[in-house]
């Protein structure tokens, strides 16, 4: 007999003499363990050659499904065709999907389920994707006017940074798996004050990021500015309690008063860089979002669920904050940290939220897909809510845009869509911006500087506080950021760091040329 086609037993040590009580017996070829599950290994024959001179092959009983790739155009573009799995046993292609059959428990399937009305997977299709991108330097500047900003961070390599060769390429393996229509940035912040430096940085870099895409993938790109009107605008402490309680922005200001601040804080950025760059944006507020149909729908399916990711929510008390304002009118308070607030699950379409109001005692409110109270929900629990509603939209592919410290409360975001029954693939693809830092390297806090807790940095202007107090126009100010995120995407480099407010106020105003290559 052939001492290279005896039949062994594999084990998590390789093989093994046949008759193991704790391993299978399978006939296999003289590969190495782990090759197509071969199972013969040094161990069992020492004489036999490494490798095996036979085909590779499947396992019996399991067939190998086949990838399909389109080749390359005469062009120099690839088709891009999306790989689809030929195996007939699978019953269809695409990403895998979750069942969210309400009173059931989540678990991935592949036949078509959806999350609420929306169905997840996205038929695959066609997508050009240039075959060899070329270095950064063939890129088109996004912006050359005259107040071009030319000088050069020094920047350290790092591992994400050595596996690029242009920032943006870190969205490229999503954007092929989902193959879609079109691609939405999502960016958001508290409209609690002016935007300081951090936040328009962030902005602009969302719109570069934006049009890169758009430029090589071939696909249309927008952004969505998610405006936090739910962002605290006073906080008390009731005397007879001694519970904090909190009115938001949406219901100080009011739904006017709230579109006055985003057209005066925020729109003549956004249209700016929209005009220039010529990609798409909308505004919404969270009042208008939370009051949707879709997201109701979304959080009253998720919330039978919530027992498997409360603890991501909240590792410390396992407590998701909910917080539904007082109804009566002209109140609008709530609990800070909602102690007294109880959710009742009634069925798929409704739900009951009591709370106690410090001026009114306590109340109740119906949650339904059409209406009901005002849906307030904490940092991490709004951001499941609202990813999770996003990945049933067909046809699209979401990019959350965020700075950079928000890369570790990101983690059990995702660590919360998956206990709920999302898959890896599924997830919204994310982005993380530079992050601004002080002197001691925490972040740029403009809350902390006006409360007297720290001092402005060294080399930083009172500008990058407040940018309305910005020393020129807004034209030159939007020249000037455009500029900073060319340099700043020029290399991988630049991008997967933070800087010092004093080297961003450097970058930002300096004429000089200093142009530092990478080794």
């Amino acid at each position: 007999m052939n001492p290279r086609r005896t039949s062994v037993t594999a084990s998590a040590y390789g093989a093994v003499p046949r008759g193991s009580p704790t391993a299978t017996t399978r006939t296999g070829c003289a590969c190495p363990p782990r090759r197509h599950g071969c199972t013969w290994s040094p161990r069992a024959d020492p004489s036999a050659s490494a490798f095996c001179s036979t085909p590779s092959r499947p396992r019996p009983g399991k067939r190998r499904p086949t990838r399909t790739y389109a080749p390359a155009s005469p062009a120099g573009r690839c088709g891009g065709e999306r790989p689809t799995t030929s195996d007939p046993a699978a019953g269809k292609t695409g990403r895998p999907e979750v069942d969210w059959t309400p009173g059931r428990p989540a678990r991935p399937s592949v036949q078509g389920a959806s999350i609420g009305t929306q169905p997840v997977e996205a038929p695959p299709r066609p997508l050009p994707v240039t075959a060899h991108p070329p270095h950064h330097s063939a890129f088109l500047p996004i912006n050359g006017g005259e107040n071009r900003v030319t000088t050069y961070p020094v920047s350290p390599n790092t591992v994400l940074a050595n596996a690029l060769k242009h920032a943006e390429d870190v969205l490229t393996p999503r954007v092929l798996d989902v193959a879609p229509d079109r691609i939405v940035f999502v960016v958001g912040t508290q409209i609690n004050g002016a935007p300081h430096i951090g936040t328009s940085l962030v902005q602009s870099l969302t719109f570069a990021v934006a049009a890169r895409i758009r430029d090589k993938f071939g696909v249309p790109t927008e952004v969505r500015f998610g405006a936090l009107d739910n962002a605290p605008y006073a906080i008390v402490t009731d005397q007879k309690s001694g519970h904090r309680y909190q009115q938001s922005y949406a219901h100080a200001l009011g739904e006017q008063g709230v579109v006055e601040q985003v057209d005066k804080l925020y729109r003549p950025l956004f249209a700016a860089l929209s005009e220039r760059l010529h990609v798409p944006y909308s505004v919404e507020t969270y009042s208008q979002q939370q009051a949707g149909e879709h997201f109701r729908r979304t959080w009253l399916l998720a919330l039978p669920r919530m027992d498997a990711a409360r603890w991501w929510l909240a590792p410390s008390s396992g407590v998701a904050h909910l917080r539904v304002p007082c109804p009566r009118p002209a109140c609008g308070w709530a609990e800070k940290h909602a102690e007294r607030t109880h959710v009742r699950h009634v069925s798929a379409e409704r739900a009951t939220v009591s709370a106690v109001c410090m001026h009114h005692g306590e109340y109740e409110v119906t949650i339904d897909p059409d209406g009901g109270g005002y849906l307030d929900l904490a940092t991490l629990y709004r951001n499941l809510i609202k990813e999770l509603a996003v990945t049933s939209r067909r046809g699209a592919l979401y990019v959350m845009v965020k700075g950079g410290d928000w890369v570790f409360g990101s983690q059990l975001v995702d660590g919360a869509l998956q206990a709920l029954g999302l898959t890896c693939g599924q997830l919204p693809a994310r982005l993380f911006c530079p992050m601004i830092l002080s002197d001691t390297g925490a972040k740029l806090s403009k809350s902390l500087i006006r409360e007297g807790r720290a001092t402005l940095p060294e080399g930083a202007a009172p500008w990058m506080l407040d940018t309305r107090d910005w020393p020129g126009s807004l034209p030159e100010y939007i020249d000037k950021l455009l500029n900073t995120a060319e340099v700043v995407l020029s290399d991988p480099r630049h991008f997967f760091r933070s800087y010092s407010a004093g080297e961003l106020g450097r970058m930002m105003t300096s004429p000089a040329a200093r142009s530092v290559p990478a080794p």
